[in-house]
């Protein structure tokens, strides 16, 4: 976590992102925000910072109306590229700020991402909610106001309260094996249809993206409104189908569940590959799925939309049949996973296979 004052080296170092909050519209009970890309698909740069420590509640407010305040302005705080705005989490009557710099105007290179940090937090440093206990806020067109900040008190000044920044950044698949990645070679021992020649950085990211969205399910429903992205270290924006076009002919066209059933026999236990007994019997080096995998659910008991429940059977077998079942999921709930990124990009010299990877700290 970083003090907000002291997240303008963060702003300055960040690499190629784009992050975009425009209009929204009303669909299934919930705000569907349509984010996007540059317009003229130029590098953008977008960072939301959040704050588990600024804090906002409504005794009684139900999940809906809570829900609707997901990035609605705060008091009336925002300026040129930046607004301060409300996060949800999963219990209602209860929000947490966010900042949020605008990614589809502010671009790479241009100094404008240092300009709005500075500007946003020369702001919060003046207006100083919390200095008077039990300071009330009004978060744009919500049916609960006004809000109550609970946290921080009056004894924090605004320059300690610490902020959690991500990055919705132009990355590479390559570039991600540096981010604790799961799958590694050893895991294809029992694929005898795929050489290890072909096993590149892209496939062993693909792969782990994959697997680790499935293993977050294993003995840990999700909760009421819990998007998957909340169990993952860095989650992608565009859709899986646009990550799988890039190693598909690496993949060489084999039916990704079967594949996914055996990576998913491995684990590391004690800095050694071993048997996930969960998911396979037989030995690390012969080990024979047993079908646990295919039948882990992400279900959302918050909705009645028949996109809440959905198996990973269907995500995997939908993944190579070019539909990404888990974007209809998330969609639900804020479309964090795909969403209007489905199989946009910007351009960045150099590289031509990049991806929309949202990091949390970077």
């Amino acid at each position: 976590m970083y003090i907000l004052p002291y997240m303008l080296p963060v702003l300055l170092t960040v690499s190629a992102a784009s992050i975009a909050r425009s209009t929204m519209e009303q669909a299934d009970d919930i705000m569907v925000y349509r984010d996007g890309p540059t317009a003229d698909e130029s590098a953008g740069i977008g960072v939301e910072l959040e704050s588990p420590f600024f804090k906002f509640v409504y005794p009684g407010c139900s999940m809906d109306d809570t829900n609707a305040a997901k990035k609605a302005v705060v008091d009336k705080c925002q300026g040129t590229n930046w607004l301060l705005t409300a996060d949800t989490g999963v219990d209602p009557g209860k929000l947490n700020a966010e900042f949020i710099f605008d990614g589809q105007k502010i671009k790479v290179g241009t100094g404008e991402l240092v300009t709005a940090g500075k500007a946003a937090a020369d702001d919060l440093v003046k207006w100083y909610p919390w200095q008077k206990p039990q300071t009330e806020v009004q978060i744009t067109n919500n049916k609960c106001n006004l809000w109550k900040i609970t946290s921080p008190t009056s004894k924090d000044e605004p320059e300690t309260v610490l902020w959690d920044p991500q990055v919705t950044a132009l990355m590479s698949l390559e570039a991600l094996i540096d981010y604790s990645i799961l799958v590694t070679k050893p895991y294809f021992t029992p694929v005898k249809e795929i050489k290890p020649a072909v096993l590149s950085d892209d496939v062993l990211v693909f792969c782990s993206l994959v697997l680790l969205h499935v293993k977050s399910l294993d003995g840990k429903l999700l909760k009421p409104d819990e998007s998957p992205k909340l169990r993952m270290p860095f989650m992608p924006r565009n859709d899986f189908v646009t990550l799988y076009n890039q190693v598909e002919l690496k993949l060489k066209g084999i039916p990704l569940l079967p594949l996914f059933e055996k990576l998913a026999c491995y684990k590391v236990s004690a800095g050694k590959l071993a048997l996930d007994k969960n998911f396979c019997t037989g030995t690390a080096k012969a080990p024979v799925p047993n079908n646990v995998f295919a039948g882990l659910t992400f279900k959302n008991t918050a909705s009645k939309s028949p996109d809440a429940t959905l198996t990973v059977k269907a995500w995997i077998e939908g993944i190579t049949a070019k539909k990404d079942l888990l974007t209809a999921f998330d969609k639900i709930i804020d479309s964090s996973i795909g969403g209007a990124w489905i199989q946009d990009r910007e351009d960045v010299p150099g590289d031509s296979q990049c991806a929309f990877i949202r990091i949390p700290r970077p």
